[in-house]
Formats: structure tokens, sequence, C-alpha cells
């Protein structure tokens, strides 16, 4: 679980390149967005959530190819795909998150 709010709280200090979806989430899931620097001015509505939902897909399919993430992501009722991580492995280290959150951005960003 910490890991988890250490994840949370370091993508709410990146609040322009990610939009977390589930502020105060349970257990060790983490639900949010990554959002490349093309959508990063755009006001955040409907449009915007289907072009995140867009991105998200793309994402996960070149940290595969690379080889450095799995990371699932799934849509939820309105709620176009945005990633869920799950933290369970009691060995995962800080370095792991931060890892985490600057491949995400280093992938998406001219997404």
């Amino acid at each position: 679980m910490e890991m988890n709010e250490y994840l949370m709280a370091r993508m709410r200090s990146l609040p322009e390149k990610f939009h977390i979806i589930v502020d105060d989430p349970e257990y060790v899931n983490a639900c949010f967005w990554y959002v490349p620097k093309r959508l990063r001015s755009m006001r955040h509505n409907s449009e915007r959530e289907h072009l995140l939902g867009e991105v998200t897909p793309i994402i996960k399919q070149k940290m595969m190819e690379k080889g450095t993430l799995m990371i699932g992501y799934q849509p939820q009722g309105d709620i176009p795909n945005f990633f869920r991580n799950i933290i369970s492995n009691p060995a995962v280290k800080k370095a792991d998150v931060d890892f985490l959150v600057s491949e995400i951005d280093r992938i998406g960003e001219d997404l």
C-alpha cells in the first residue's frame, strides 16, 4: 500500500502529465490517464477523455514492445480506456515507481 501511495503522490506532483481518475484509491489500485504534450492545454471534457482513452493503449503497446512495463488498462462505464496500475509485490521500491512514471512520460509525451 505504501508504494501505491507513493505512486499517487508522484502523479499528483505532475498534474499536467497525469490525470488521476480515482483520487482516493482503494487498496493498491491507481487509476489514471497519461496526458501527452499536445493535450495538456485542452480543457478537460468528454472529448479530451476520449483522446486520452485512445492514447492509453498506444502507450501500453509501446511498453510491451520494449519490454519495460506491463500495466493494465480498461474502460469503465462512460470512462474511456485508462491505466489501472496495481502494486501488490512487497519487493517494489520507490526507484521502481519512479521508473514507471518516467517511462510512461518518455513513451507518451509526443503521442
